[in-house]
């Protein structure tokens, strides 16, 4: 018998494995099972297996309320919250470097606050906030991260060129092909994407108006296709289910509750992209035991935010089969009620809520000592009413807390306290740092907003610090400000009048020009400013150092020796977490 026809019959063989095992696992779709399976190969010299997880983080994923923002701080939040598999959107700098955005035109506005006339380099594109917080990301930062994480996959997705973005991963970062899940938008890009060294490779298919489904069967089959991706909306309905029957394992997107997961599953989908679900939400007993909440529309969904009597805490429904189970419900590893009766009110403050469930069959003694599971969930207390939270959601507590006060953070260290005079400077000075949304002025703090979201300082495309020019200008006593339709800005203070326009390089005081360097932006529809515009308007001196704008007192002189000082203990206002929380932040 010869090699070829030895080689074909394996490969004939696996391709037949790889499709049951698909079959079987596509088939077998209950809630509770682990959230990765694999696929063995039959070949004796190929020893590799597939490996295939239950949930791909969209875009990143979210972090605090932000989804799909493919930032660093999303990334490492999903890889915290344990997915394996995270898409994320690339695009590429004016410089030609792979950067983590979903597009320079349709959403650029979303994720930087504003549109530009070209694109960003990278530096420029490092300099920026992503949606007014995260740290922006590129390739060269994902690989550290792949680095640190040895478990963790991309999903590659982008709105450009497909086939140059790959080409580019697999020429200048050879090492982490095997670390890359491409996703491929036509059956005419698979041979190329192939020959660079893909192997896991995604057919989504988006992108496809027409669909011969014969010849998409025989293209994922032949090519032996990871997976297939196929939009919860898609055009063709009940395509899922028959590519599924048919052995393929199929992703679906984008799912954002748990009862949507549970409905793709059902329809015989093996894994879905979701930007709020986390995998832990669909294993175990996690998936099967929480509480339950009324939806807007009446139905009886899993529990998120919702507040109640404090009362009504064993009211709340749980989920799951409760035969035989008993509840012990705990605040703060305490008796309920009894701690309830303790905690002083306070919409802000986190309690943590445990539930734990007890199998009271009678039929295992082992069973009998500890609890099947505990369900965790965040509790707040206020005038008579208890607010709980998914733990997930922790973060919408912070928009009720304390803002931090300045003397209180000052006085925290006694071996470092500022000197005197630094402190007078500082305690009559407006303080604001990139990427907080508070600051401090005259020693009081205060927040920055957009609608009903906290807003943060943000940094130009220079890298300088900017702030919501509006709201500054009237801390530091501005009469009025702004802004006609030709996108002039006219603030009135101190006696005299200041003018300039969005994205011009030039202000003008009363009959007095001056070119300054970070010109008027738009964030989110506000007007966004630097030092330098402040400065003139308000006639006082500023200084930016460790991504910090300090405006200083009327008629304040400093050295740049004095600079540097104001801005290290300025910085200590938000960088010393411990302290921080002696403020209680």
């Amino acid at each position: 018998m010869s090699s070829k026809f030895l080689k074909q019959t394996k490969k004939y063989l696996t391709k037949i494995t790889v499709v049951a095992v698909a079959l079987a696992m596509a088939t077998t779709l209950a809630f509770g099972q682990s959230g990765s399976g694999k696929l063995e190969s039959a070949e004796e010299e190929d020893k590799t297996e597939r490996v295939y997880e239950r949930m791909i983080a969209h875009g990143g994923g979210t972090v605090e309320g932000f989804d799909t923002s493919s930032s660093v701080d999303a990334v490492n939040m999903a890889i915290n919250n344990g997915f394996k598999l995270i898409e994320l959107d690339m695009e590429f700098s004016a410089d030609n470097k792979i950067i983590m955005l979903h597009d320079w035109d349709r959403t650029v506005s979303t994720y930087l606050g504003r549109k530009f006339d070209i694109k960003l380099t990278e530096k420029q594109f490092n300099n920026q906030l992503i949606c007014g917080k995260f740290e922006p990301l590129t390739f060269e930062k994902l690989t550290k991260i792949l680095d640190s994480n040895p478990q963790v996959r991309i999903v590659t997705d982008t709105k450009g060129d497909n086939i140059k973005l790959l080409t580019t991963i697999a020429e200048k970062y050879p090492a982490y092909i095997s670390r890359m899940v491409p996703q491929i938008y036509d059956y005419s890009e698979f041979e190329t994407v192939s020959s660079l060294g893909y192997s896991d490779i995604i057919f989504t298919l988006y992108m496809q108006d027409k669909i011969n489904y014969n010849q998409l069967l025989g293209f994922v089959k032949r090519n032996d296709i990871y997976a297939v991706t196929v939009g919860k909306d898609y055009w063709i309905k009940g395509l899922p289910e028959k590519l599924s029957r048919d052995g393929i394992v199929v992703y679906t997107h984008p799912i954002y509750t748990l009862e949507e997961a549970e409905g793709e599953f059902k329809r015989g989908v093996y894994g879905v992209y979701s930007s709020t679900l986390i995998p832990s939400e669909i294993e175990e007993h996690e998936a099967e035991f929480y509480l339950m909440q009324m939806s807007e529309k009446g139905k009886a969904v899993k529990l998120t935010d919702a507040a109640m009597p404090q009362d009504r805490i064993r009211t709340v429904k749980n989920h799951g089969n409760m035969d035989y189970k008993a509840c012990k419900y705990k605040l703060d590893g305490e008796n309920l009620e009894t701690r309830l009766s303790e905690i002083e009110d306070s919409p802000s403050e986190a309690h943590e809520l445990t539930i734990e469930i007890w199998d009271i069959s009678g039929k295992s003694e082992e069973k009998a000592n500890v609890p099947i599971y505990i369900m965790k969930y965040i509790l707040t207390k206020n005038e008579g009413e208890v607010r709980i939270l998914d733990t997930k959601y922790a973060y919408r507590l912070k928009a009720l807390k304390k803002l931090p006060e300045f003397q209180t953070i000052m006085d925290a260290d006694e071996k470092n306290k500022p000197a005197e005079e630094i402190m007078d400077i500082l305690s009559k000075s407006f303080i604001a740092k990139a990427g907080k949304y508070y600051y401090y002025n005259n020693s009081i703090s205060g927040s920055y907003s957009v609608g009903d979201e906290l807003m943060s300082a943000q940094k130009s495309i220079s890298g300088n610090v900017i702030v919501p020019l509006a709201e500054t200008i009237k801390e530091l006593g501005a009469k009025n400000i702004m802004m006609d339709s030709g996108r002039y800005i006219y603030i009135a203070m101190n006696d005299s009048r200041t003018v300039s326009q969005v994205y011009s390089n030039f202000v003008r005081k009363d009959t007095y020009n001056t070119k300054i360097s970070v010109p008027i932006s738009l964030y989110r529809n506000k007007a966004m400013a630097g030092g330098e515009i402040i400065s003139v308007a308000s006639g006082r001196d500023f200084i930016e150092d460790k991504g910090l704008l300090i405006v200083l007192p009327e008629n304040c002189k400093v050295s740049d020796k004095m600079a540097e000082k104001l801005a290290e203990y300025a910085d200590f206002l938000y960088k010393d977490q411990s302290l921080l929380q002696k403020a209680q932040i």
